[in-house]
């Protein structure tokens, strides 16, 4: 990836797209039963560090499709019959069962880092954009050079980013739309849950 001096000239010379669509995000069972719990859990994960943002930074990461979340999440979730059925308490906690919130959003200035093109100008490459390794990985005190990449697309006026999960996977299938300074109520509504 470039430096930061050498990626604000490039990123002028690159066309920025519109993105307009649906977003997904998954949060746990346990967060999902209260309108108050659903708010908490999604503005502690707008402030988290994560691949293209810094600490305080606020950033939501909305998967493109239920299919790509499902292809990071954990199967091995109980409904409250099987729980019943299988002499589980329906009270205990299942921390691999998840509901999925769907958001709209129409972003007008997006950078599409899929886009094998914009990755040579910017010397960058899908291992370096999606590293195959858990997304917690994130060490502490260490900046990553996506991370730098987040933050002068947003110096820039980026609304957001387009960036692809897994190097396995096809980028144009299974992405996630990386959206800068996200505004719960006006930029995305929820439409409901699964």
């Amino acid at each position: 990836m470039l430096p930061s001096e050498k990626l604000f000239p490039v990123l002028q010379n690159i066309s920025s797209s519109s993105y307009k669509g649906y977003g997904y995000v998954r949060i746990r069972s346990e967060y999902a039963v209260e309108k108050e719990k659903v708010e908490k859990e999604l503005k502690r994960r707008i402030l988290k560090v994560r691949r293209y943002n810094y600490a305080q930074q606020p950033t939501i990461y909305l998967a493109n499709s239920r299919e790509t979340l499902e292809k990071q999440v954990n199967k091995n979730c109980l409904t409250a019959d099987e729980k019943i059925n299988q002499k589980i308490s329906p009270h205990t906690n299942n921390h691999n069962c998840y509901q999925y919130l769907q958001f709209n959003f129409d972003l007008t200035k997006v950078l599409d880092l899929r886009d094998k093109l914009i990755q040579d100008q910017l010397g960058t490459n899908l291992a370096e954009l999606a590293p195959n390794e858990p997304k917690n990985l994130l060490r502490k005190n260490v900046i990553y050079p996506t991370q730098n990449l987040g933050n002068v697309a947003r110096k820039m006026g980026y609304q957001g980013l387009i960036v692809p999960i897994d190097q396995e996977l096809d980028p144009n299938l299974y992405f996630y739309v990386v959206i800068f300074q996200p505004n719960l109520q006006s930029i995305f509504f929820l439409d409901k849950f699964y």
